[in-house]
């Protein structure tokens, strides 16, 4: 599809709090984000802020501290087609209830927005781990009502379905982070010319969530794969968060691949005509849209699956 019609930087990511910051740095430190066709934002307490400039640890250009989010305006989330929120849902005081705030006036200017491209949100929240204690998850589910009230469409991650086995808490963090920056380049990389295999535009990865009245979205995340095929029943066997359904019943999906240079795109349409065969023929036909893009591990396939939660179940 042409995006003839967009922006020249048509899509915002915006990292609020200490996860938002890792996960965004993480997704920074393979791609160069001027390469991304997006624009990354980072909001937080100015101490957080001045700790990851003196350590180092800051890959993001576009930093603002939550202190300035009453006062600042930022053209670029208004032109933008779309904005990614990501946060941790633990802190309310900070990445919560900054995206509750920053979420809310967006997502009316994109209702109410003229252009004639849709312009949608997407919140991209994960739940703390349950070694960080009752309180903090107390905390999280609080947020996450007021952030389903904000965004038009909400990815809830539940850490906790990540195996910890062996795994330090510091190592658990970071492979949360990982997990969080992978399912942001499953939406990303697709759009992007050089990292595309099968072309779309954000309007393609929005149209499936618009197939449910509930605003929640189910990802499964697929562990890597010699085989495609195999790749892709992982993803469907790994469903993120309790959504309530069977992620091989959906009523739409968007599957993104994540593809070894070296793969034949023969083998991609293999696992699509897999798919269709199988989940999306006879009666029930959901509407399906498949996106791929080049991964930096040779001779494996990764697939992350979203679906729309119909009805919009309570976690």
């Amino acid at each position: 599809m042409s995006k003839s019609i967009f922006p020249e930087r048509w899509l915002s990511v915006v990292g609020l709090g200490r996860m938002g910051r890792e996960v965004l740095n993480e997704f920074c430190s393979e791609i160069v984000p001027r390469e991304s066709e997006a624009e990354f934002f980072y909001f937080d307490k100015a101490s957080e802020i001045e700790y990851a400039r003196e350590n180092g640890s800051l890959r993001i250009s576009n930093v603002y501290s939550l202190e300035e989010l009453d006062i600042i305006e930022i053209s670029q989330f208004k032109e933008a087609v779309g904005t990614i929120f990501v946060a941790g849902l633990g802190g309310f005081k900070t990445g919560a209830s900054a995206l509750v705030n920053l979420g809310k006036e967006i997502t009316y200017y994109y209702k109410n927005s003229s252009k004639i491209y849709a312009q949608n949100s997407l919140a991209l929240v994960a739940l703390p781990f349950d070694f960080e204690g009752k309180k903090m998850k107390e905390k999280a589910m609080e947020a996450l009502e007021e952030v389903k009230k904000s965004a038009d469409f909400v990815i809830v991650l539940d850490y906790n379905k990540i195996p910890l086995e062996e795994l330090t808490v510091r190592e658990a963090f970071e492979r949360a982070n990982k997990l969080t920056s992978r399912i942001l380049k499953s939406i990303i990389l697709p759009l992007i010319p050089g990292w595309q295999m099968i072309c779309i535009d954000w309007l393609d990865f929005v149209v499936p969530l618009k197939c449910s009245t509930g605003r929640k979205v189910c990802v499964g995340v697929g562990e890597p794969e010699e085989d495609g095929i195999e790749a892709l029943e992982s993803a469907l066997d790994n469903p993120m968060y309790d959504a309530g359904i069977d992620m091989r019943k959906a009523e739409a999906y968007f599957l993104s691949g994540a593809v070894g240079e070296d793969i034949p795109f023969s083998e991609v349409e293999r696992v699509i005509n897999y798919f269709m065969e199988r989940y999306a023929s006879g009666e029930r036909e959901p509407f399906s849209i498949f996106a791929a893009y080049l991964n930096n591990e040779p001779n494996t396939f990764e697939w992350t699956v979203f679906v729309p939660v119909e009805p919009c179940y309570d976690i």
